[in-house]
């Protein structure tokens, strides 16, 4: 699949670690101009930096948890001439809630986690349809969409909010060569979910007793089915969620 992707950008939020940095290298191995994102600009500019590329790898500052900070991305990209032709929604926040979780909780992580993949989404989407070329909004949602966790509740909420995003904007670009899609993530091991969890993942595995797997996925696995999902080889993939999960969901659809 090397070169499948040369000639497109692709945007990456929440791309300087984790699974949207292995994204970020997927995507560049495979041709693509990619556009690192994260909210420090230090931190962003050395991500882009440790990803090389020969010019190809451009870093975008933005604090996604509000409507101000998606504008601020979507004006950098507006400033420096960048035109998207691969979002990955990846950008969010995971965390445990304990007891019942608080109003501002989960209005806070649907805006992060949610919300503001869909300002981006429906301000890049026009010109994606009206290109007709190709065009790609991947949302990186989770298991706990379909399986919430008790103490999740939140989280659960947002990344649930995503697919269905994700169907709506897929209908919108209907009978085009651009459309959205999502995948469901199971445990894995990234340094969000390693301070979450520490050195538990023995746990963390025996409260999956479905998975299939039996151990959590990598960055790097989860970055190479994304990465093929956004080439033109994936276009009759339109509105659903696969599952990335290790077969951690006890069903067969």
């Amino acid at each position: 699949m090397g070169g499948a992707l040369e000639d497109k950008t692709a945007l990456i939020t929440g791309s300087t670690q984790g699974i949207g940095y292995a994204i970020a290298d997927e995507m560049l191995a495979r041709g693509a101009t990619v556009l690192v994102h994260g909210r420090d600009p230090v931190k962003t500019k050395r991500a882009a930096a440790r990803l090389g590329g020969g010019g190809r790898v451009h870093p975008i500052v933005g604090d996604l948890a509000s409507a101000e900070g998606c504008d601020e991305v979507l004006y950098e990209l507006h400033f420096y001439g960048h035109d998207v032709d691969i979002l990955i929604n990846n950008a969010g926040q995971i965390e445990r809630s304990h007891g019942d979780a608080e109003y501002d909780d989960y209005a806070r992580l649907v805006q992060v986690n949610a919300v503001a993949g869909l300002r981006l989404a429906r301000a890049l989407l026009p010109r994606m349809i009206a290109e007709n070329n190709h065009g790609r909004v991947i949302w990186i949602s989770s298991e706990t969409a379909l399986i919430p966790p008790p103490d999740m509740g939140p989280y659960a909420v947002s990344k649930a909010a995503q697919l269905i995003m994700s169907r709506l904007l897929a209908e919108q670009a209907a009978g085009t060569t651009v459309t959205s899609l999502a995948v469901l993530v199971g445990p894995t091991k990234t340094e969000g979910a390693q301070a979450l969890v520490g050195d538990q993942w023995d746990q963390v595995m025996a409260a999956h007793p479905a998975s299939l797997l039996k151990r959590p996925t990598t960055p790097r696995e989860i970055a190479q089915v994304v990465a093929y999902l956004a080439t033109p080889a994936s276009t009759a993939i339109r509105g659903s969620a696969l599952r990335l999960d290790g077969g951690g969901i006890p069903t067969i659809v």
